[in-house]
């Protein structure tokens, strides 16, 4: 059987950690030669449309930062996490896929509901 319960939560641990700012207020939390959080607040000040993750990805290139930075290879490994939780390792490609078709609904719906539809 088809777990949607597995897929949605894939969809929205994928849709929190690119769509929103969830991960910069959550890495106030860390130490920071680890979150960079002083090196990103400066940068804001030239580029204020920068985001955390281009930040990052930026000034601190990393085999763990490029891999974060990448819905489809950080989905994949949600989706085996999930997958293996809540249902058996057969339905990972599924459960992959499904989460991959819901983020992009969400932000679509995101997009049309508060920013109107760019595309």
């Amino acid at each position: 059987m088809i777990d949607f319960f597995a897929m949605m939560w894939v969809a929205m641990v994928l849709f929190v950690v690119y769509e929103t700012s969830a991960v910069y207020e959550y890495s106030k939390f860390l130490p920071e030669w680890i979150s960079r959080k002083r090196e990103y607040k400066h940068e804001l000040e030239f580029n204020p449309q920068m985001s955390y993750g281009t930040f990052m990805r930026i000034h601190h290139d990393s085999f763990l930062v490029r891999w974060l930075s990448c819905p489809y290879c950080f989905g994949m490994a949600v989706s085996i996490g999930l997958t293996l939780l809540f249902s058996n390792w057969q339905m990972i490609p599924i459960t992959y896929l499904g989460g991959l078709l819901g983020y992009r609904a969400f932000t679509k719906a995101d997009k049309w509901l508060y920013g109107g539809l760019d595309e």
